[in-house]
């Protein structure tokens, strides 16, 4: 509304309008600042179950299609400078299908399995916040502060930071150990936690 109405100045007006290519739908503003995203969902919807495999490379078009229908000429000029880029640096990703969000990524690559994965590890993180995150009061800060920027990495980024994702996930699963009496905390862990509580 701030960038129709005038108030963010007229190159602001300018990119809201080639983005959203006049459409005022949140739909059409979604697709045109996250190309990325909405271009691999289409891959995945043509193969739901059984994926395009890791590195999934675009044979069938995907890109030029969803570019065709619905992205912006200044999205279209930025994609071709990028790719131009990449083939000048002998980079295989021009040819892949993009997918800007752990969640298409994974459903792109392994197919429903890797949807499944992804849909699991989110429930495992709100598990984590709605039952768990008492549990170990020396991670909370930890655990808890990475919540947003995890669950933001899920739906807006592509899968990056393996070691410290893995390690952020077992945290939430450790928790839940603990509270069901399933895994024991070290002994100077759980007189920290009874010294505190006693005071």
């Amino acid at each position: 509304m701030s960038a129709t109405q005038g108030w963010l100045g007229e190159e602001a007006l300018r990119k809201y309008e080639t983005q959203t290519r006049g459409d005022a739908g949140i739909m059409a503003l979604l697709i045109g600042g996250r190309m990325e995203s909405f271009c691999g969902l289409i891959a995945c919807v043509d193969k739901p179950v059984i994926g395009f495999g890791p590195w999934a490379e675009d044979r069938d078009g995907y890109i030029n299609e969803f570019l065709q229908k619905y992205a912006s000429v200044e999205s279209y000029n930025d994609y071709l400078k990028w790719m131009e880029y990449y083939n000048d640096k002998g980079m295989d990703v021009a040819k892949m299908i993009p997918a800007h969000s752990c969640i298409t990524q994974f459903w792109l690559w392994y197919g429903i399995f890797g949807l499944l994965f992804l849909v699991y590890i989110i429930f495992v993180i709100i598990r984590y916040l709605k039952q768990d995150c008492w549990v170990v009061p020396q991670w909370f800060m930890w655990v808890a502060a990475s919540v947003p920027i995890f669950l933001w990495h899920m739906f807006f980024s592509a899968w990056a930071d393996r070691v410290g994702a893995v390690i952020f996930i077992v945290a939430c699963l450790m928790a839940r150990a603990v509270r069901k009496g399933v895994q024991r905390l070290p002994n100077y862990m759980e007189e920290e936690i009874y010294k505190v509580e006693t005071k």
